[in-house]
């Protein structure tokens, strides 16, 4: 599935000392930094605007817009202070899916959920990845807190993966499996506990 996922720009190892907290969404500086991703976007996306105006000298910029949107669109964001979540937050919970109905209704049943279950101590993200097909099933959940978790992932149940064993399809028993999961993750009896393979190293 090459056509699907481009390792360079896909794959961000979280506990890599490469990775700077700028590049994880909820951070305060997400997107301050002018990257080599975003560099080459504006680039293309000029270009893409210079051959529309080539074809279509008429064209208005709404029109211009339009056609760009296309391939890539430029979102502004305005950044409103919340004192009541900054104390709170906990952890950030990605659900990655492609254009398919079905998911995305589900992804938006899993932030009603935990929204509900945790208020702001859970900032729930969903990330559509339009050039993903229903083919790929690509229906993942991770958790960025105190650890990186994958909670969910429909790739690697419908593909047999031998390192895992979940369901593909978020169902009722899943959802509530997410929740009790998301729960343990984000509390500090998890935040000042280890896990054994932190310690694997012993004894060796």
């Amino acid at each position: 599935h090459d056509e699907v996922y481009e390792e360079d720009f896909e794959n961000h190892y979280f506990d890599d000392e490469d990775f700077t907290p700028e590049q994880n969404v909820f951070d305060k500086n997400f997107g301050g930094d002018i990257s080599k991703e975003s560099t080459k976007f504006m680039a293309e996306r000029e270009d893409l605007e210079k051959q529309f105006n080539k074809m279509y000298p008429e064209a208005d910029e709404s029109e211009i817009e339009e056609h760009t949107d296309k391939y890539g669109r430029v979102v502004n964001y305005t950044v409103a202070p919340d004192q009541e979540l900054e104390e709170q937050f906990r952890g950030h919970l990605v659900v990655a899916t492609g254009p398919i109905l079905q998911d995305v209704e589900i992804a938006a049943s899993i932030t009603s959920r935990m929204a509900a279950e945790f208020g702001k101590k859970v900032f729930v993200e969903t990330r559509v990845l339009n050039h993903v097909r229903e083919d790929d099933h690509l229906f993942e959940v991770w958790l960025e807190s105190y650890e990186i978790d994958l909670l969910h992932s429909k790739r690697k149940a419908t593909y047999s993966s031998q390192e895992w064993d979940g369901p593909s399809v978020v169902d009722d028993k899943q959802m509530d499996y997410l929740v009790e999961r998301v729960g343990h993750l984000i509390s500090d009896d998890f935040r000042y506990s280890y896990r054994m393979f932190d310690w694997d190293f012993v004894g060796q």
